[in-house]
């Protein structure tokens, strides 16, 4: 049976983008958090049989900062997934967005919740601002600025 189409009066209503006017990728800007969670999953799910063994998605509250979890073989071992937070902010991601987001990551591999990623992968359709594209740039920067930032308390996580 063939689905009926919305109408307005006796007219049917179909909406027709444009692809030059909006192009794919500006598309997952209209997706919600929990839709780009799941578009995320869709994207590692591709990689299913040539790349990844398993794919999970776990986000939510209590995930432990995996959104994704891809793994290159059946066990979550060390070096063996890769980690994927799916952040659809209203803005670019910025330094004080992401360090917490490590010093979960971090805790959480120091509290035995997980063993460390092959990669960990922040995934935002605004990207980043430019000011933490040029410190990823510059790894050891990062890293240093990171750990300052986590010492002074800044992550609501502390070290020890």
């Amino acid at each position: 049976m063939a689905k009926a189409s919305p109408k307005i009066g006796t007219r049917k209503v179909r909406q027709n983008l444009s692809k030059a006017k909006y192009p794919p990728s500006s598309l997952v800007l209209i997706l919600e958090n929990g839709e780009w969670e799941s578009f995320i999953e869709d994207c590692c799910r591709n990689e299913l049989g040539t790349k990844y063994v398993v794919v999970q998605r776990i986000g939510g509250a209590g995930d432990a900062g995996r959104d994704i979890e891809a793994r290159y073989t059946n066990d979550l071992i060390a070096d063996d997934w890769d980690l994927y937070q799916a952040k659809h902010y209203q803005s670019a991601i910025s330094e004080s967005d992401l360090y917490p987001e490590l010093a979960k990551v971090f805790h959480h591999i120091k509290e035995n919740t997980y063993p460390p990623p092959k990669h960990y992968f922040m995934c935002a359709p605004k990207n980043t601002t430019p000011m933490l594209h040029d410190l990823i740039a510059k790894p050891e920067e990062l890293r240093n600025k990171f750990l300052q930032a986590w010492r002074d308390g800044k992550m609501g996580i502390t070290i020890g």
